[in-house]
C-alpha cells in the first residue's frame, strides 16, 4: 500500500488561466471560484477546445492534479503537462491517462444520468462525484501547468469542470492502523402526525478520518503552517494511496478540515496529528 497524500494549497486560484475554447457565461475564471458548482464549460468537445493553461508568478512545487464536478464520458481521457513556458511539457508529461482509473458496477452507476448524485434533480452543474485524480511519481517544481481533456465523443458535446492543481504533503511514515473512509448523508427526515416519515434528500459527501503518528520536523512544520493557511474552511486534496488510481478515485476527494487537532509529541523525536476532513460541494 502506497502513502497518503495532502494536496494544498490548490494552485488554481491563484494562477492566470488560458487555453481551450469557453462559453462565456461560464469561463476559465469558474475554475477559481471556491464553489464546487462554478465550473467551466468547452463551448464544444474537441480536444482543441478542452484545454486549461496556468501561469504561475513563480515556480511552485506540484505534484496533485484533479478534474472536478465533471461531465466525462466513459471513454474520456486527459493529460498533465509542466513546463517553463505555457503550454511545455519540459519538466513533466504524464502521458495519456483514462479519465476513468476505477472499477464501479453499472447498476449503481448510470452513465447516461444527468447528475450522479442520487435524489437530486435539475443538477446540471453536478455530475460526477468521482474526481479524475492524478498524483505524479514525484514533486515537480514549475512555473506553468496544463490539462488536457480528451473526450471528443462526449454526448453532452461539451466538457465541463474545473481544475485543483497543488502540490502537498506525503508523510515518510502513513497514517496510523484505524484510518476509516465514509460516506456522510445530511439528509433530513421529518415524522408527520400519522407516522409516516418525510425525507428532504440532500447530496451524500465522503469523509475520511485518520492519524499521522510518525511526523518528522520538517513534515510537522508543514501541518502547522497548513493549519494556519487553510483553517477548517479552506480546499485540501485528499488522496488515500498514491500508488493506488482507483482508490484515489473512489475514496479521495477536496474538502475540508473539520477540526484542527493538537499536534502532539508521539516520540521524543516524532510528531502525531489526527485529520478529520469531509468533502465540499
Amino acid at each position: 500500500m502506497g502513502r497518503m497524500m495532502l494536496g494544498a494549497p490548490n494552485r488554481v486560484p491563484e494562477s492566470t488561466l488560458s487555453g481551450g475554447s469557453w462559453v462565456a457565461s461560464l469561463p476559465l475564471t469558474n475554475m477559481q471560484d471556491e464553489r464546487r458548482t462554478k465550473v467551466a464549460r468547452s463551448v464544444d468537445a474537441l480536444a482543441t477546445s478542452t484545454i486549461v493553461i496556468g501561469s504561475l508568478s513563480t515556480a511552485r512545487s506540484l505534484r496533485q492534479f484533479r478534474f472536478r464536478n465533471h461531465n466525462c464520458s466513459a471513454d474520456a481521457q486527459w493529460r498533465i503537462k509542466l513546463g517553463t513556458t505555457a503550454g511545455g511539457d519540459d519538466i513533466y508529461n504524464s502521458g495519456l491517462l483514462n479519465v476513468w482509473q476505477m472499477a464501479f458496477d453499472t447498476d449503481l452507476l448510470e452513465w447516461e444520468d444527468g447528475g450522479w448524485w442520487e435524489g437530486i434533480g435539475d443538477d446540471e452543474f453536478l455530475r460526477s462525484p468521482f474526481d479524475a485524480v492524478h498524483v505524479a511519481d514525484q514533486y515537480y517544481t514549475a512555473q506553468y501547468w496544463q490539462i488536457e481533456i480528451i473526450d471528443t465523443s462526449n454526448a453532452d458535446g461539451y466538457v465541463q469542470g474545473k481544475a485543483f492543481v497543488s502540490g502537498g504533503l506525503v508523510p515518510a511514515r502513513n497514517y496510523s492502523i484505524g484510518a476509516s473512509d465514509t460516506w456522510v448523508d445530511p439528509s433530513e427526515i421529518e415524522r408527520g402526525r400519522s407516522g409516516s416519515e418525510f425525507a428532504t434528500v440532500l447530496p451524500k459527501v465522503r469523509a475520511a478520518s485518520f492519524t499521522l503518528d510518525g511526523l518528522s520536523s520538517a513534515e510537522v512544520e508543514y501541518v502547522h503552517d497548513l493549519y494556519r493557511r487553510l483553517g477548517i474552511t479552506g480546499d485540501v486534496g485528499y488522496v488515500p494511496d498514491v500508488d493506488d488510481a482507483d482508490a484515489q478515485q473512489r475514496y479521495g476527494f477536496v474538502g475540508r478540515m473539520v477540526k484542527l487537532d493538537p499536534i502532539r509529541f508521539a516520540q521524543i523525536t516524532r510528531r502525531s496529528a489526527g485529520f478529520e476532513l469531509i468533502e465540499k460541494l
